[in-house]
């Protein structure tokens, strides 16, 4: 009778968090306004520049525009992503650590995490991406690639170093789960570390 309580709990959390989720949607703006993008669940990103300002651009100012870009999506999707999960648990979830997951597994797991550095680079080579956790981002972009470049061939080349570089994350923490937890099959379902709600 408690196991079929908690799998009726377990799988309305799931249910909660998925209707949270799908309603999440984060919009930002670069900080000189040129740049707006929107990161959507799961994982939809689009980015688009105001009109006249991709040309304006010169590389270095484009990367640090696009890292803070970067970093605001991010910063809000996880907002997003810890209200939806306080949601479907029915207790805070700050995501620091110091939530109902302080055993100490759970704790070296968190730090292993905070260790990830992710990249991304774009088919032609003229984009780079770096992340630490997806809080925070480096764009690098290759001297001469505005003038190479137009808007749309640059926009969709951001879009699949963005991919590229989420994925590799996502990688890197499939591959911490299974090291710290044994492979899914084996581990069962638990919200904090289950790969479709953690990020």
């Amino acid at each position: 009778m408690v196991s079929d309580h908690a799998d009726f709990a377990r799988e309305t959390a799931v249910g909660v968090l998925a209707e949270q989720m799908e309603r999440l949607v984060v919009r930002v703006a670069s900080p000189d306004g040129g740049i707006s993008a929107v990161l959507a669940h799961p994982l939809r990103l689009d980015l688009t520049f105001t009109p006249g300002s991709y040309r304006r651009y010169r590389e270095d100012a484009l990367e640090r525009q696009l890292a803070a870009v970067a970093t605001s999506l991010w910063t809000g999707y996880r907002r997003g992503f810890l209200a939806a999960l306080s949601e479907a648990l029915g207790e805070p979830a700050r995501g620091d650590g110091s939530g109902p997951d302080t055993d100490p597994l759970r704790r070296r797991y968190r730090e292993a995490v905070a260790s990830i550095v992710a990249s991304g680079q774009s088919p032609s080579g003229r984009v780079r991406a770096t992340t630490r956790t997806l809080a925070r981002w480096d764009v690098e972009v290759r001297p001469g690639t505005v003038e190479a470049m137009d808007e749309e061939e640059f926009r969709q080349e951001l879009l699949t170093v963005a991919r590229a570089t989420v994925d590799d994350f996502l990688d890197q923490v499939r591959e911490l789960k299974d090291e710290y937890y044994g492979r899914p099959e084996t581990r069962g379902f638990d919200p904090w570390r289950d790969g479709r709600i953690s990020l």
